[in-house]
């Protein structure tokens, strides 16, 4: 399989331990930041630090929803969050989604999402084998 990463991607995931079934490739993606080649047009998935994702469902919230609504059109979409669900629920993310009013962060990524929504409370390092 091989995984296109955006050239925009600043820190790109780097898919180790994988015994060479993966390979990566850098190249420019319409939308977000990983794909799957021959797919491009079908499959994306959103990297997001912690960080990130309070800009997005902050400040940044209306850019963030209409890069969700073109992503919609793809069929399959997530949303990865590099954090546990422990820091999600207690930081900054849980606080301002309980002050956001309207659509929580969840519901949010839940409208839009159509694999897996906001993946998180994993150790993506060990999954991937750093």
């Amino acid at each position: 399989m091989k995984i296109i990463i955006d050239t925009r991607e600043q820190r790109p995931f780097e898919f180790l331990g994988q015994n060479g079934d993966i390979t990566t490739e850098r190249g420019t993606l319409a939308l977000r930041d990983y794909s799957l080649a021959g797919l491009t047009d079908r499959v994306a998935v959103e990297r997001k630090s912690l960080a990130d994702l309070v800009m997005c469902l902050g400040k940044e919230r209306e850019r963030f929803q209409r890069e969700l609504m073109r992503a919609a059109a793809l069929e399959a979409f997530a949303v990865v969050v590099e954090s546990s669900w422990q820091d999600l629920a207690a930081g900054a993310v849980g606080r301002l989604c309980g002050a956001v009013p309207g659509k929580t962060g969840a519901a949010l990524f839940s409208a839009w999402c159509k694999v897996a929504g906001v993946v998180a409370g994993c150790d993506l390092k060990k999954v991937a084998g750093w």
